[in-house]
């Protein structure tokens, strides 16, 4: 296993320690780098790959400012883009509306809102009586859901959960809108403090775009503008972004079977930072499952089915890779027994005071299998009875939640899915760095999903 561990950990850091100066934004070096990258991977492990390129969307942002008039100059508050918002600039006075969450906002017209964003407190424990099977054999999960609000979910801009399972625009925004401000100000309440020394959070990450420029502020900068909003201060707010049509690109190389059917494993490659959770981690989580298998199939055949590991663009452009894999290859689409979807393989971390600290425990984690396919709920029941990992539950895709992932589009598409994913409160931070990937997770994880996957083969002769 150390063998296993030890490559696992040389891919996340290698697409890390490569992208983290720019990220991986689709159509910036970075991307372009690791796509480079994972074919080269692929190829030195054996494998056919291929490239799709497809028509996509780029937001790339360039800089951003809010001032505020005071005395006879204007001064900078510390502040963050919101993500595919704008470009623009806008001026006029700040008016602070309260709560995010506010639908109706009249007299802002001209004004540059300021309104508060709490994050709410969610744990996945919540959805244990909906779970088809639940894996705490060590109690984390248990211990986790008791963390409460000192773990704020960097999820929920909403009161309602996205389709996407990604932060969206606060109600507050499209009022805004709306109402004809002409700038959007989000202060975050309880957005902690996540180490690294600087503050970002991409959000929303939807991959929609919207036309009012808006940025972010944390607390205590938060409170400042709040305090001059109050007084009738003046602003004047900027967002410059790189916006466009651009080339998005899937990688995925082939082990082709003796039989027609296709297994997908796959995880996105774009990221906004360097992403190691984000996700470098369920990128290297694919490659040691393609070397798996490719060891496992070299001296002794083809398996039952042609496995696909897939590792796609555009989960930041609203999952366009996803659609795009499809589009490409619609002799496949009815032919796909599951796609097995990998992402954020992290540590948890918490923030009782703010900051946020390692746990200790791994981040909990799902895996969302389509409830209607009687043969992939046995195969991934069966795998969680059999290897009893740690804190995970095993959850049907109808209830409030869906598929919150890169395999969303496919399974809105009828593919049925299997997608293992979780929900570190660094998740759309810069601050998302190596120390944070869950290594010693990578035994049980991949020994539960081959446990899954070779069932699946099994009863296709493989």
């Amino acid at each position: 296993m150390g063998g296993d561990i030890e490559f696992y950990r040389s891919v996340v850091e290698e697409i890390f320690n490569n992208t983290r100066e720019g990220g991986r934004l689709t159509g910036s070096p970075g991307d372009r780098w690791v796509e480079e990258y994972l074919r080269g991977l692929m190829e030195d492990l054996g494998l056919e790959v291929h490239v799709d390129s497809y028509s996509t969307r780029q937001w790339i942002p360039r800089r951003w400012i809010i001032e505020v008039r005071s005395g006879e100059g204007w001064v900078e508050v510390p502040s963050y883009f919101m993500a595919r918002t704008g470009p623009g600039e806008a001026e006029g006075r700040l008016v602070y509306v309260g709560d995010a969450h506010s639908r109706q906002l009249p007299g802002v017209e001209g004004s540059i809102v300021v309104a508060s964003l709490r994050l709410p407190s969610l744990s996945l424990s919540l959805l244990e009586p909906l779970a088809i099977r639940v894996s705490d054999p060590d109690g984390s999960l248990r211990e986790s859901g008791a963390l409460g609000e000192a773990k704020p979910s960097v999820y929920m801009t909403r009161l309602e959960p996205s389709e996407c399972g990604c932060p969206v625009d606060p109600e507050s925004y499209e009022a805004s809108l709306k109402a004809g401000a002409s700038g959007y100000v989000g202060v975050l309440e309880n957005y902690p403090d996540m180490g690294c020394g600087e503050f970002t959070y991409y959000a929303p990450a939807d991959g929609a775009y919207r036309s009012l420029p808006g940025l972010w502020v944390e607390r205590r900068a938060g409170s400042k503008l709040v305090e001059l909003a109050r007084e009738g201060a003046r602003a004047r707010l900027r967002l410059e972004a790189e916006v466009g049509g651009v080339e998005g690109r899937n990688v995925y190389a082939l082990l082709p079977g003796r039989g027609e059917e296709v297994i997908v494993i796959h995880s996105h490659h774009d990221s906004p930072y360097g992403g190691a959770v984000q996700d470098a981690s369920g990128t290297a989580m694919v490659a040691l499952l393609a070397k798996h298998y490719t060891e496992k199939y070299r001296a002794g055949g083809y398996p039952g089915a042609t496995l696909v590991f897939l590792f796609t663009e555009g989960h930041f452009d609203g999952g366009s890779g996803q659609e795009a894999f499809l589009r490409a290859h619609g002799d496949w689409a009815d032919k796909i027994l599951v796609d097995v979807a990998l992402e954020h393989i992290g540590l948890e971390y918490a923030a009782p005071d703010g900051k946020a600290e390692p746990t200790g425990r791994i981040e909990p984690r799902a895996i969302f299998v389509s409830e209607d396919r009687e043969y992939l709920v046995k195969a991934f029941a069966g795998a969680v009875d059999n290897v009893k990992p740690r804190s995970l539950l095993l959850l049907p895709t109808n209830t409030i939640l869906g598929v919150p992932s890169d395999a969303n589009r496919l399974w809105r598409k009828g593919v049925p899915v299997a997608s293992l994913i979780s929900g570190p409160i660094y998740m759309f931070s810069s601050c998302d760095t190596p120390e944070k990937v869950a290594y010693n997770s990578v035994p049980e994880l991949k020994a539960l999903l081959t446990s899954a996957i070779d069932s699946l083969l099994a009863a296709r002769g493989a």
